[in-house]
């Protein structure tokens, strides 16, 4: 539960930066609620491909079919230019013609503070919530 609660401030984060990067402002908010839509409906489908498991044949299926959705993901996102090569906004073509930023020390820590914070939150919040009425 704390790897899935590790996950959900990156999933909240990365709509919104990478509509900001790839589309003009016009059209930002459209591509966020696009996306922040298809991970909505992702634990949805999940929950009613469940629904037709009869046996353990069934669940080794869907395990499968689920793994290969991830994988396919997991390569798109591999596979995605790091920016576009013409940018979508005069903002975003002042920060592209900038120097890429390091990010100093205490960045890093308040960001694995982040981290821990929503997984532990998260974790114990699933963890808890079976056990009580």
């Amino acid at each position: 539960q704390a790897l899935n609660g590790a996950a959900g401030p990156m999933n909240c984060v990365t709509p919104s930066a990478l509509a900001a990067l790839w589309f003009p402002a016009s059209q930002r908010g459209i591509a966020t609620s696009a996306v922040y839509a298809v991970q909505m409906s992702g634990p949805s489908v999940g929950f009613l491909l469940a629904l037709g498991i009869r046996n353990s044949d069934h669940l080794v299926l869907l395990m499968f079919v689920e793994a290969a959705f991830a994988l396919a993901v997991l390569g798109t996102w591999a596979l995605l230019p790091r920016e576009p090569k013409v940018a979508p906004s005069h903002s975003q073509e002042l920060r592209l013609d900038a120097s890429p930023p390091v990010l100093p020390r205490r960045r890093w820590i308040s960001t694995v503070v982040l981290v821990l914070a929503g997984s532990f939150s998260i974790g114990v919040f699933q963890w808890w919530s079976p056990a009580l009425p």
